[in-house]
């Protein structure tokens, strides 16, 4: 293991530890959470850019090739509704895992 390798353990553990229950704890509070201008989880779905990706609309959210992908299924196959890259969403550990526990999409 290399010294980059052990900071990214030590953020991802310190993320986890301290981070994580403080946003879970204030998105149960609001029923929001703001991760910065353009990105915004609610209790029903993803904001982005002022528009509402609900939850129930969505088949799945994967990451490839470097982006967050929001899914809903087609007539054939599911299409992305929506790519995020993952270098422009803060946290995206934490974006995730309360994605997942609001959702139960992943």
């Amino acid at each position: 293991m290399n010294n980059a390798d052990a900071l990214f353990e030590l953020v991802r553990d310190m993320e986890s530890e301290y981070i994580l229950p403080y946003w879970i704890e204030s998105f149960n509070r609001m029923q929001m959470l703001k991760f910065d201008e353009k990105l915004m989880l609610e209790k029903n779905g993803i904001r982005y850019n002022n528009k509402l990706y609900n939850y129930s609309s969505l088949s799945s959210i994967t990451i490839q090739n470097g982006s967050v992908y929001l899914k809903k299924e087609g007539a054939l196959w599911q299409s992305a509704v929506l790519t995020i890259p993952c270098a422009n969403i803060p946290n995206l550990q934490t974006f995730l895992t309360i994605v997942h526990q609001t959702s139960g999409l992943l």
